[in-house]
């Protein structure tokens, strides 16, 4: 396969109005991705709560990590409470901020791609970006999104590491120091961010170094002094965030809390165990996982080439049959349009870190093999440390990858990295082999396009099912039909409630999860453990939340209920957490229940608990 032809420094009028035009397709698939998803982005109580409540309660004045238990980079937290602080609290807020995050990403990627490739394989990344990751929700509950995700962490460190990745381009094209060290400041924000990203990147920049080092032959003098720009741009921003927190706590404590946020993990095996981390990394059933990957690499391998050889019978013996290549395209497109139901679409992630594999030693092969003038062109080195970031991003999901879940983030860069391969690397490499790539880019197109509308019936569907409206104003949120489920009504009861009968600012324990209703309420919960599930006993035991809960001796507790099965131990005070639970029974009284009763198999429910009078008080 040929280098890629640098770009044209210089571009033509048509192409920036083909770029004009193609941003305006991508705000069109934007747009209709909000319509459709609008306020239905998270998760009513799991996980997302959090992402809310901490930033309320820094920019209130907490400190996190000394006043709030959390196992995250700080770089997003702090961001949001930065603009709560300037705002005001509102879910508005971290909505508009992270649509524009999405908007510039979008914007980035097309870009990058464009640099790599050519426009119409820049659009399809980004477009598949827009459709597939930036909105998207596969399965009940939410969070998996870059709107208003789990743990912003997350695809916050992801697009940063675009735009270090972007900024990394810009060095290998012009090595100039600011380039490097505009990657290593962006790459010090991404080690604030979530320790997997950062690892991916900062090894991947790592080995890039290296490889340009290899092509370039730069003196030894002049390789340490690019190293140096590089690390003094990491740690410029990693200074000021640890210069802030040893202000506020010890400097052990400081050292601890974002390289190795582990540290204090009293049984690591314990956390491994769990239902949960074992089908992530597809290690609940890994011989199977294993054997899914190849099925559906094979598949992948052979349809592409079918695809090819009825390429190369169009193009040789049957040529001169003009109406074929439309007939191959409409038989294509209808074998897919008939057995669409029947697509696994969920699943289609499952070969990507095999792909992602064979793409990082393709580079490397051509790149360590290149002759002198072909070295002129640096995507190949480009895309073998695009490729290593793709890998390593994928080993938390390695043999049960996809794009729903913890894909939409993890399996973001290598589904991009697919679609620049079906579009543009194989129909290069097919130029190489004097086969016109004509009917074989088509026919690809049609596949592309099925794989995206596969995905977006799925979306579409799911998020038809959240028309209930949650709270008001600036935290409008919008829940299951209570048809489906009650848990969105309750917790509008328990709201006007509290609204109605306690002042805000009276703290509430939500117990074992409920930091969404500590935030909507204005009631600060007053342990630093935000939720106590099964992941948090294999990370702290119940002592330590026991301890916290009779230290702090709220005055009101709330019990949220929930089903943490996946996590290992079904019901807090019945599967785990009993000593936590026999206390709060011992030292509050009910005061009001909402739906029925919490942990009891019986539906949702949440149980507001006050603090027992002292002559009553059995402890």
């Amino acid at each position: 396969m040929p280098d890629t032809p640098a770009p044209d420094p210089h571009p033509r009028f048509s192409d920036r109005w083909t770029n004009l035009l193609i941003l305006v397709l991508l705000a069109s698939a934007g747009l209709f991705m909000a319509s459709i998803s609008w306020l239905k982005w998270p998760d009513l109580l799991i996980d997302y709560g959090d992402q809310v409540y901490i930033p309320w309660r820094l920019s209130e004045g907490l400190v996190l990590y000394k006043d709030i238990f959390y196992t995250y980079g700080p770089l997003s937290s702090y961001i949001h409470a930065l603009l709560f602080k300037m705002f005001g609290p509102g879910i508005d807020v971290l909505i508009g901020f992270n649509l524009l995050i999405v908007a510039g990403l979008t914007g980035l990627i097309y870009f990058l791609f464009k640099k790599l490739s050519n426009p119409l394989t820049a659009f399809f990344c980004s477009f598949v970006f827009i459709t597939l990751f930036a909105f998207g929700q596969y399965q009940g509950g939410g969070n998996f999104n870059f709107i208003c995700a789990y743990v912003y962490s997350l695809p916050h460190g992801v697009a940063l590491s675009f735009l270090a990745l972007f900024l990394f381009l810009g060095f290998l094209n012009n090595p100039f120091p600011k380039y490097l060290v505009l990657t290593g400041g962006v790459a010090g924000f991404v080690y604030l961010t979530k320790m997997e990203v950062f690892y991916a990147l900062a090894f991947s920049l790592f080995s890039g170094l290296l490889s340009s080092w290899y092509q370039r032959r730069p003196k030894r003098l002049e390789a340490v002094r690019e190293a140096l720009f590089m690390l003094a741009g990491f740690l410029i921003p990693v200074f000021f965030f640890y210069a802030y927190f040893l202000t506020q706590m010890p400097l052990k404590e400081t050292l601890q809390i974002v390289p190795n946020p582990f540290l204090f993990l009293d049984d690591v095996a314990a956390l491994k165990s769990l239902h949960l981390s074992q089908w992530i990394l597809g290690f609940d059933q890994p011989l199977f996982n294993l054997l899914k990957l190849l099925q559906y690499f094979f598949v992948l391998v052979s349809v592409l080439g079918f695809v090819i050889g009825i390429g190369l019978l169009l193009s040789g013996p049957l040529r001169h049959l003009k109406p074929l290549p439309l007939f191959f395209l409409i038989a294509l497109a209808a074998a897919m349009f008939v057995g669409f139901k029947e697509i696994p679409w969920l699943y289609l992630g499952r070969p990507l870190p095999l792909l992602c594999l064979l793409s990082t030693g393709y580079y490397a092969y051509r790149l360590f093999q290149a002759t002198n003038e072909s070295r002129r062109s640096n995507n190949d080195l480009f895309l073998m440390v695009f490729s290593v970031f793709c890998t390593l991003l994928l080993l938390k999901i390695f043999l049960n990858a996809h794009i729903f879940h913890y894909g939409f983030a993890l399996a973001l860069p290598a589904t991009l990295l697919m679609i620049h391969m079906l579009l543009f690397v194989i129909p290069e490499y097919l130029k190489t082999l004097k086969i016109p790539p004509g009917f074989y880019q088509q026919a690809a197109l049609v596949l592309v396009l099925f794989f995206v509308g596969g995905h977006l019936q799925i979306e579409y569907q799911v998020y038809q099912f959240k028309t209930l409206p949650v709270s008001q104003g600036r935290n409008l949120l919008l829940d299951y039909d209570p048809d489906l489920d009650k848990r969105g009504v309750i917790v509008n009861q328990t709201l006007d409630y509290l609204d109605r009968k306690l002042k805000p600012g009276i703290p509430i324990a939500t117990v074992p999860y409920g930091s969404m209703i500590n935030y909507l309420s204005r009631h600060p919960h007053p342990l630093p453990y935000l939720n106590f599930n099964p992941f948090t006993v294999a990370l702290i035991g119940e002592q330590g939340y026991l301890q916290s809960l009779q230290k702090t001796s709220s005055p009101y507790i709330l019990l949220v209920d929930v089903d943490s099965s996946i996590l290992g131990a079904r019901y807090f005070g019945q599967d785990y957490a009993q000593d936590s639970f026999q206390w709060i029974q011992q030292n509050y009284e009910i005061e009001k229940q909402f739906g029925a009763e919490p942990f009891s198999g019986q539906g949702f429910g949440i149980q507001l608990l006050k603090k027992s009078p002292p002559l009553l008080n059995n402890d």
